[in-house]
């Protein structure tokens, strides 16, 4: 079995930083089912995907993620909109052959239930 990288590794751990040097912002690698690394300030944190059993459809799940992060950075900081936003795509994922959104309501159910501390 392949041994899958960090995303923090090369180009991840060298490139985030130094965009924040330049930008002043808060950087996001979105790394597929394995979470977000967020790099804000002098800080990187890999937040992990969320485990979700049963059948996917990934479609839209990308545009999810960015849209709750732009929308929950306006209130909260950058670690914790990468939380939300895989909350939100845990639940856009689920919804097969449709397109994905994700209600207040569905996000908070997916904290509810345990699926996600």
């Amino acid at each position: 079995m392949r041994q899958q990288k960090n995303p923090l590794d090369e180009a991840g751990s060298r490139t985030c930083p130094q965009r924040l040097t330049r930008d002043q912002q808060a950087a996001f690698i979105t790394c597929a089912d394995r979470g977000i690394v967020v790099a804000s300030g002098d800080a990187v944190e890999e937040i992990p995907g969320i485990q979700v059993l049963g059948k996917t459809d990934p479609v839209g799940a990308g545009d999810t993620v960015v849209s709750a992060i732009t929308a929950a950075l306006e209130v909260v900081k950058s670690f914790v909109a990468a939380r939300l936003a895989n909350i939100a795509a845990t639940v856009t994922v689920r919804k097969l052959q449709q397109t994905g959104t994700a209600t207040p309501a569905e996000m908070l159910a997916i904290v509810r239930a345990g699926l996600y501390i």
